[in-house]
């Protein structure tokens, strides 16, 4: 993808730019979302987590196809995979959980609409960069990426995420003995499940089973069972 702006090294594409976007809004936003009673160094644990997220988003991105530390330390763009993402912040936050405990459930539920809204951002930008392409297909809503017309797999992850987000706002109405992290979870593995199956660039096993589709099913089945073992306790409490 070309960069629209270049400084020395560093080049950044609009997908760079979204993601730089994201970050900052998830912080600024995360911060104030921790509640003071926690006792929780925000920019502390924040800011290993963006640190893990960017390590980790780039190895996943580069896996594969070049060395990793040749690329990590490439200031070219700032492309990532976002499992890889998520990998990278949850190894940083267990990390710094172990040398410094803090409320690792308060953390989560403060950090579910941030990164699911982080998420959002991060999609629309590849879709604009015409990054991580769809499979081709030439439907109604197809979109010409990558010399074919192609599913808008980006704009799939960007809609569920969003979706995730209003479920979100919604669910403390209609089943509040919920925590939102376990919607966070949710939303990470139903976009997994859904959107992955569209993407071009998936890493397939043998008959095109795509691997991150697994993990989401496996976590969307985890997140379920979690959900309505919670939902029958507080039936048979009351």
């Amino acid at each position: 993808m070309m960069p629209l702006i270049t400084l020395g090294p560093l080049r950044l594409s609009s997908y760079g730019i979204c993601i730089v976007l994201a970050m900052g809004l998830w912080w600024w936003w995360s911060a104030r979302r921790i509640p003071s009673t926690a006792n929780i160094d925000s920019d502390g644990v924040l800011f290993v987590m963006v640190i893990g997220a960017w390590l980790g988003g780039r190895a996943g991105y580069v896996l594969g196809a070049e060395a990793i530390w040749v690329q990590l330390a490439n200031l070219r763009a700032l492309e990532f995979s976002w499992p890889g993402a998520l990998i990278g912040a949850a190894s940083a936050l267990a990390l710094y959980h172990w040398r410094r405990p803090v409320a690792i459930a308060s953390l989560l539920d403060a950090l579910t609409l941030p990164t699911l809204c982080a998420q959002a951002i991060g999609a629309v930008g590849l879709w604009l960069a015409g990054a991580a392409v769809g499979v081709p297909w030439d439907g109604a809503w197809a979109v010409a990426q990558a010399g074919a017309w192609r599913h808008p797999v980006q704009l799939y992850e960007a809609g569920i995420a969003l979706l995730a987000v209003i479920w979100c706002l919604l669910a403390p109405r209609i089943l509040p003995t919920i925590p939102a992290r376990w919607w966070l979870l949710g939303g990470i593995a139903l976009n997994w499940l859904m959107s992955e199956g569209f993407r071009a660039d998936a890493f397939t096993l043998t008959g095109g089973i795509r691997v991150i589709q697994c993990v989401g099913l496996c976590l969307l089945i985890v997140v379920s069972e979690r959900v309505m073992m919670t939902v029958r306790l507080r039936g048979s409490s009351t």
